[in-house]
Order: C-alpha cells, then structure tokens, then sequence
C-alpha cells in the first residue's frame, strides 16, 4: 500500500514538473516572439526614419535650388523644369514634393519672413525701453534690405499678386511683424515717446512699409556708402518727428 502511495506521488511530481516545464517553455517561446516582433517594429520606425530623411533632404534640395534661382533673378518667375534640372531630378519627381511652383514659393517665403520676425522678436526681448525696441527693429530692417536677398523678394516681388494685394500667407506673416511693432508703438505711448493719439496699428504698418521703403531708396542712391547704423538713425528721427510727443521730438532735436 506504501509503495502505491509511493508511486502515485512520483508519477504526480513527474507531472507537475512536465507541466512546469511546459510553461517555461511556452514563456520562453512568447518571449522569442515578443522580441522578434520589437526587432521588426524598430527595423520598421528604422527604415521610416531614413525615407522621411531622405525625403526632407530632397525637399531642402529643391527649396535651395529655387531660392537660389530667385536670388540671381531678383524674382521669382523661374520654371520647375529649371529647379528639376539643378537637383538633378525629373519634373515628376519635382511634383511629389511640391504641387506647383507656387507651393515652392511660399515655402521658401514663409521661413524667410518667420525667420525675420523671429529676429525682431530677438531684438525686442533685450530692449531696456521702447526707443531701444523701435531702434531696433529699425536696424534690422535696414540689415535686411540693405543685405538683399529673398527677404526682399519676399515683401517687394514674388508674393505680391494684383498690385499691392498680398496673398493671405504673405500677409499673416507679414501681419506678425506688424504686430510687433504694434505693441512697441503702444510701448512708446506709455512711456511718453509717442503720441497718445497715434493710432498704433495704423501706424505699424505704415512705419513698416516706410522703413523698407526708405531704406531700400537709401541703398539704391548710395550704394557706395551703406551704413546699417546711420539709417537706423536717421528712418529714427523720421519716424520720431512724425508721431512723437513734442517732449522726444525736442530729445531729438537736442541730440
């Protein structure tokens, strides 16, 4: 009877013990799979990765031939056949990236402005008055026009539709600038340097597009004697004895 019980207690460990070792076994196999199944997934988001690198790096070719054109053209009316032909590429490939021309150029357009005013913004930030904001971004205008290049294009030509209708995205972000200035303006209404009176939005953009203007003509009358400094100062005083309070016009004068 002993040995039965005996027995019976063996077969049971030897079956608890194969059962035990079927669910290592099994724990293991699932292990296998989970892993093999990470190793596809990473190989996967691996290889996503290098199409969409690739991708951008063509789409930064294509951006850079076009910009290129616009720079040695002064505007913007280049053909896709042309930018094709720089990056080495077919016009059909051209049009995976890009629908037309006109998505090309907004592109490149769109992050020359947000550059831009991501640089005023800069200029902004460090000011210790209004006068030193408004200053500033003065001379970054002047820095800008007097540099060229698609900034320039940008305000002056390629986005410009229909005489001085701009298009909806040229103007949001040409509205970002003004809007800077807006509040510097504002800014200088409190401190006393400007007008209480003076509208500030209206006087935004009629200072931005008097800054270009004034500085672009500067440029082209002397371009010999081109000083970034010297027209901050003088667009300043300008700007100054147009819309300043009788207190910083005489500040300016006494200077």
């Amino acid at each position: 009877m002993a040995v039965q019980i005996g027995e019976k207690e063996q077969v049971a460990k030897q079956d608890i013990a194969a059962e035990l070792s079927s669910q290592v076994e099994a724990a293991r196999k699932a292990v296998r799979q989970v892993a093999k199944d990470a190793a596809i997934q990473h190989a996967a988001r691996v290889q996503h990765a290098r199409k969409a690198t690739k991708s951008e790096r063509t789409r930064e070719k294509i951006l850079q031939a076009a910009a290129d054109l616009i720079v040695e053209r002064g505007n913007t009316d280049f053909q896709m056949s042309e930018v094709a032909e720089r990056c080495s590429m077919s016009k059909g490939a051209l049009y995976y990236y890009f629908r037309d021309r006109d998505g090309v150029v907004e592109e490149i357009f769109t992050r020359v402005i947000d550059d831009f005013a991501s640089r005023q913004e800069r200029a902004v930030a460090k000011s210790r008055s209004a006068e030193e904001a408004i200053k500033g971004l003065i001379h970054i205008f002047c820095e800008t026009v007097r540099d060229g290049g698609l900034f320039v294009s940008a305000i002056s030509s390629g986005m410009l539709r229909g005489g001085m209708a701009m298009t909806p995205e040229v103007y949001t972000r040409f509205n970002r600038i003004a809007n800077l200035v807006t509040v510097q303006i504002e800014r200088a209404q409190r401190e006393g340097v400007v007008r209480s009176d003076v509208d500030p939005d209206i006087s935004a953009v009629t200072l931005c597009g008097g800054i270009l203007s004034g500085a672009a003509r500067q440029i082209y009358k002397h371009p010999e004697r081109i000083d970034a400094e010297d027209m901050t100062e003088e667009l300043y005083q300008i700007i100054i004895n147009g819309i300043g309070t009788p207190a910083s016009r005489a500040k300016s004068v006494g200077e």
